[in-house]
């Protein structure tokens, strides 16, 4: 639920769930912080205009590993239809920081976004995957139907609880930045029939979020995201079966700089 938290896989099943990403905030996604909560926050302006960018590292920590990723996301155009934007993977440089050349996603979204409703495939149009300086348009039965995406994108939850924090000073890019901050507890229970048992899964969620109005797409400075899922069997079968265990993860995205005036870096020819 978090937002931008975000990896640019070179799995093609990937690439929506990238999307969700950007959508959060653009960040870190180990991409997957829930960004179909965020988005639908009120407590977060939809601030999208060709030239605003936003730039984010990210952070995943899981099963005694880290993922890091560094990206930006740029809103490259936009008409009555919708928005087109890039997520690009970033590279450092002696200058400070740069996009990896002809790498990156182009995503087209419907300008229903800014009603907040429905699922975010509902309002994803187009997916073009950049790689080695080709560009790919992926078919909607390739990302749309995919049981992964379709997992993912549906799998929507509103948060039980909303709780308001003081607010707090961030330093992005030598500027200090007053953020309003939140905090997102929500909790789902999964019940699977097996022939011996009934399998019970428990997910919870806690997102943090620190929020400023300029800051553009969600107004994202910075989210950390802690989730876990419990398993447990009920029934005869709870003898003969084992549980999966337990499981943690925790996703983070901290804002390094937002802009205006960015221009495209991929082109289809």
């Amino acid at each position: 639920m978090i937002g931008f938290l975000l990896r640019i896989p070179t799995d093609r099943r990937l690439a929506t769930p990238v999307l969700l990403c950007l959508l959060l905030s653009l960040p870190a996604a180990a991409f997957a912080l829930d960004v179909f909560s965020l988005w639908r926050r009120p407590e977060l302006t939809i601030d999208l205009r060709p030239g605003v960018w936003v730039e984010y590292r990210t952070q995943t920590i899981e099963g005694g590993r880290q993922q890091h990723d560094h990206l930006r996301a740029v809103c490259v155009a936009a008409d009555e239809g919708g928005w087109t934007i890039e997520i690009l993977p970033m590279r450092e440089t002696d200058g400070g920081s740069a996009p990896v050349p002809g790498e990156g996603w182009v995503f087209d979204l419907s300008s229903d976004l800014v009603d907040r409703e429905g699922d975010l495939v509902d309002h994803l149009r187009r997916v073009v995957h950049w790689q080695d300086g080709r560009a790919r348009v992926l078919p909607d039965e390739e990302w749309r139907e995919d049981p992964l995406v379709a997992a993912s994108l549906r799998a929507s939850r509103d948060a039980v609880e909303t709780v308001v924090q003081e607010e707090t000073v961030r330093v992005i890019a030598d500027r200090e930045l007053v953020c309003r901050q939140f905090s997102l507890t929500s909790a789902d229970t999964g019940r699977v029939e097996l022939p011996r048992g009934v399998l019970i899964q428990i997910d919870r969620r806690e997102t943090s979020v620190a929020a400023n109005e300029t800051i553009p797409f969600l107004g994202v400075a910075y989210a950390a995201e802690r989730s876990s899922t419990q398993s447990n069997f009920i029934g005869d079968g709870s003898r003969r079966r084992r549980a999966p265990p337990p499981s943690r993860r925790i996703e983070i995205m901290e804002l390094v700089d937002f802009g205006e005036n960015a221009v495209a870096q991929l082109s289809e020819r």
